[in-house]
């Protein structure tokens, strides 16, 4: 299934990131959208709460986030196609994105299948 991105998507990320997946048409690893518990542990989490986290279990909240599952490095490689800035900036920035089994999440506030 594909998807395409309508409106920027929510996220910790800058602005301008979020913004270049507007417009974009993605490969969703899902027929439909899917429910993920997702912890929202900040930016990045200090280590005393990861191991506090691994001793008594999570400290964070989790929520539930409803959408399409699309492979990081593919849509990573589509965002360098119109804005390589971008691109760039999820290398940097989040570097376990190109693992072979890292998704992304796009919310279905944000897009809708093509």
């Amino acid at each position: 299934m594909i998807i395409e991105i309508h409106s920027v998507p929510q996220g910790k990320n800058p602005l301008w990131v979020r913004e270049a997946w507007v417009g974009l048409q993605l490969p969703s690893l899902d027929d439909a959208p899917i429910k993920v518990p997702v912890a929202d542990m900040g930016s990045r989490p200090s280590l005393r709460t990861l191991f506090r986290s691994l001793k008594d279990g999570p400290s964070v909240p989790i929520q539930e986030r409803f959408g399409y599952s699309v492979n990081a490095r593919v849509a990573v490689g589509i965002v360098s196609l119109t804005n390589e800035d971008a691109a760039k900036w999820w290398l940097e920035n989040v570097p376990q994105i190109m693992r072979v089994d890292m998704p992304l999440l796009f919310e279905t506030s944000c897009c809708r299948a093509v």
